[in-house]
């Protein structure tokens, strides 16, 4: 990672020996793609925040131009706001569009999708999302898109100062399909984007749902030096383990995603394990959105690939201190535009003097809490994911899951159009083996979960205390 120079001075690059240098051979394309923007980031992260806005308003005129072409829910939108193409977009202009609610886009994909999209932008790959205030929502993603946010992941393996010649835990959902021995999958390397530019160690993909105790064992048997997961689970695992002198000595950084990050975690993480948690605040929609400073706890925004947004209730910008509505859009995705989209989060707008780096500040993410599930033997572990249980299906507008006892959980759901009543009974078979542990499901259909805007939901909420 470089570092910026003295003010007033003048920088020069590193020199290699020629008759010194060994030659290898040159690289896969993909990773000569993600060394260049690597490259590029890398500079840019200390670029005024002045000029990081107007590079981002020019590449915004082109997306909206691109939006009001061939997406067509977008061109009624621009026209309905006074928005005119072919003239110079300002900030101001700009946000007249309306927000653009994740129910927007469960409801109304298609019509979010591009006609056309350039050929160089590679091929739209259709992507669920997870988590946030209702049921999965299929997204596309160009090429481009999803290059950027390699790089963006790329950034963030250096603002770790993380090594990769260890090897790498990963504790989460296991996708479709996973093959595992006793929850826990084996790989020869850390995968995209890290494995595609440099040598890595073998990493182990470890079944949430096992029990702490479990997933302890396992850490102690597999000795990682990375550890990452959901910061509900990784507070169960530092909590077991201060109670039970556990110290797993191999771990060097511990990585958190998916999850509001408390003061209570990092302190948990400090106490078990003498290790900060290492924070990014990402979405499947849209890619990394912000990550934790390497000098501090604060996040910063990629503004490189994404305009994000923290508005009041009044849809004004919050300034330092203040908690508002998380607003993005996504900067590089054609096939997709999503402008001005709230995926349902909030954030702390944080001090931009914190850091040298123009990146915006985010002080805190919020709005992405979640329970642990209380077993009938007093066992407490990590929630099951809603969406990997809804996935594929677009009848369950919005779903809530709340434990009420040690065995049974409350199935809370919105149906969408087209929902059969006679499904249920399929429904809670699949909620209780994904819920596990001999729990009943009882389903239950009210009026509202929650606001398609809403700020802080739990997908999983436990009244077990």
């Amino acid at each position: 990672m470089s570092v910026p120079p003295e003010e007033g001075a003048e920088w020069t690059p590193p020199r290699t020996s020629i008759e010194t240098a060994a030659w290898p051979p040159l690289p896969p394309a993909v990773a000569v793609r993600l060394l260049s923007l690597g490259q590029q980031l890398d500079d840019s992260q200390w670029w005024p925040a002045e000029r990081l806005r107007a590079l981002q308003l020019r590449q915004l005129e082109q997306l909206v131009a691109h939006a009001d072409a061939t997406v067509p829910l977008y061109r009624e939108r621009l026209r309905r706001c006074g928005i005119q193409v072919g003239t110079s977009l300002t900030w101001s202009v700009y946000e007249r569009l309306p927000i653009l609610t994740r129910r927007d886009v469960q409801e109304h994909a298609e019509r979010l999708h591009a006609q056309r999209f350039p050929k160089s932008h590679g091929n739209a790959v259709s992507i669920s999302t997870v988590g946030g205030i209702g049921a999965p929502a299929q997204v596309l993603r160009s090429g481009v898109s999803l290059a950027f946010s390699d790089a963006v992941a790329f950034r963030g393996q250096g603002w770790r100062r993380e090594r990769s010649d260890g090897k790498l835990a990963v504790i989460r959902a296991l996708p479709p399909g996973a093959t595992t021995t006793q929850g826990v999958g084996r790989f020869k390397d850390w995968g995209r984007p890290i494995a595609e530019v440099y040598p890595t160690g073998p990493s182990v993909l470890v079944d949430i749902r096992l029990s702490t105790e479990k997933q302890v064992t396992c850490l102690r048997r597999e000795r990682p030096t990375v550890l990452a997961s959901a910061p509900s689970n990784l507070l169960a695992l530092a909590q077991f383990c201060r109670s039970h002198r556990i110290r797993l000595s191999t771990l060097r950084k511990i990585r958190s995603a998916g999850e509001t990050v408390t003061p209570e975690l990092r302190a948990a993480c400090r106490e078990a394990w003498d290790l900060p948690v290492l924070d990014e605040y990402a979405a499947r929609d849209v890619g990394v959105i912000a990550l934790q400073c390497p000098e501090g706890d604060h996040y910063h925004v990629q503004s490189e690939t994404a305009i994000v947004e923290i508005l009041d209730a009044a849809g004004r910008p919050c300034g330092p201190g203040e908690v508002g509505r998380v607003v993005i859009t996504s900067l590089h995705n054609f096939a997709m535009p999503l402008l001005r989209y709230a995926p349902g989060d909030s954030a702390e707008v944080g001090d931009p003097s914190l850091c040298r780096r123009g990146l915006p500040v985010l002080a805190r993410i919020l709005g992405r809490s979640r329970d642990l599930l209380t077993l009938a033997s007093g066992e407490r572990r990590f929630s099951v994911h809603g969406s990997a249980i809804f996935r594929g299906k677009n009848d369950i507008r919005q779903f809530q899951f709340v434990q009420r006892t040690p065995t049974r959980v409350e199935a809370r759901l919105i149906p969408g159009a087209g929902f059969d009543h006679r499904r249920e009974p399929e429904l809670r078979t699949a909620i209780e083996a994904a819920l596990g542990g001999g729990i009943a499901v009882d389903m239950a259909y009210p009026a509202e979960i929650a606001p398609a805007d809403v700020a802080s939901f739990e997908e999983f909420r436990s009244d077990i205390r």
